[in-house]
């Protein structure tokens, strides 16, 4: 904990005195994180994603900010997170006494165009992100193809289309061009949802039946003993014992039921939560790390005179 304190401190002091862009040499008016484009490209355009994360720099430090730069890896360790998440982005604006954080990706979708996705974090609002594709014919094309559409999503985040120049891909390529994804949209999908939360859902109303079905049991177990004759010992042993099955039924019954309405209800807060999930990197068809599912159990105990039910829900990381 000490050696990250004090690594947090030397990169604060870092970036406070030596920063990488300034507008016009006046003071800047606020300072902007720009974390390194990750992912790798092939044949000529190898070192394109360092100098795409150079131009990333110049065009916001042009426009007034101050820059401070930071690989992602120094930025997960300070901030303590697995992967450049929208969590960890919005950490970062504190860790690192920042306004905005800037981040992205690139990947070859074809021999002609590079795929490139560029996230902002800002105070006191979402984080925004965008995808859009970028010719690649040459470096040149490449590299004047990014910095016209990083310029226009640095100015205006939320503008539905980067640049007019998201045509169709050339012509025989077998890739076709996707609409740019703003993964700030919220929805539900299935698809996000865990099969565990989809089972403890299951289970929980499951065991409601079964509980219910126990009361019923319990039920007609209490019309026995209102039934039952009561002239000879016999009579009252028996009644004794319908009385004793009864109780059980009733106490089982209850538990289970109990039990069941509570796994029921984890199980779909777990479904609105994983379906309804902030959209991420995997929604647009770049890499990024999994994430753990969540862990779940439900063990049921019978303790003297009684019936009872542990629930253990673990959120996903």
């Amino acid at each position: 904990m000490r050696a990250r304190i004090a690594a947090f401190a030397a990169v604060v002091a870092l970036a406070s005195l030596i920063p990488e862009a300034a507008g016009d040499g006046a003071a800047p008016e606020r300072r902007v994180l720009v974390i390194p484009l990750a992912g790798q490209l092939p044949g000529i355009h190898a070192g394109a994603p360092v100098r795409m994360s150079g131009d990333l720099v110049d065009l916001i430090g042009r426009s007034g900010p101050q820059v401070v730069r930071a690989p992602a890896d120094d930025v997960l360790g300070l901030v303590g997170c697995a992967e450049l998440s929208d969590h960890c982005l919005v950490q970062a604006l504190d860790i690192f006494q920042v306004s905005d954080v800037v981040a992205g990706d690139v990947a070859a979708v074809s021999a002609k165009q590079v795929r490139v996705r560029l996230r902002l974090a800002r105070s006191s609002r979402p984080v925004r992100s965008k995808s859009f594709l970028v010719p690649s014919d040459t470096p040149a094309a490449l590299e004047a193809g990014f910095r016209a559409r990083a310029a226009a999503f640095w100015r205006d985040p939320d503008a539905v289309d980067l640049s007019p120049a998201q045509a169709a891909p050339p012509a025989g390529s077998a890739e076709e061009p996707r609409a740019p994804v703003d993964s700030t949209v919220p929805g539900f999908s299935a698809g996000r949802v865990s099969g565990l939360s989809w089972a403890l859902a299951g289970s929980g109303v499951g065991l409601a039946v079964l509980g219910g079905l126990a009361l019923v049991a319990a039920a007609d177990k209490q019309a026995d003993v209102d039934d039952a004759p009561t002239d000879t010992v016999d009579d009252l042993e028996a009644l004794a014992d319908i009385e004793k099955k009864g109780r059980r039924y009733a106490r089982w019954g209850a538990g289970l039921l109990i039990a069941g309405a509570a796994a029921t209800t984890a199980g779909v807060v777990l479904i609105v939560v994983q379906g309804t999930e902030r959209m991420g990197p995997e929604t647009d068809g770049l890499s990024a790390a999994p994430r753990s599912a969540p862990g779940l159990s439900l063990t049921l105990a019978a303790p003297p005179g009684g019936v009872g039910a542990i629930l253990t829900v673990q959120a996903r990381r």
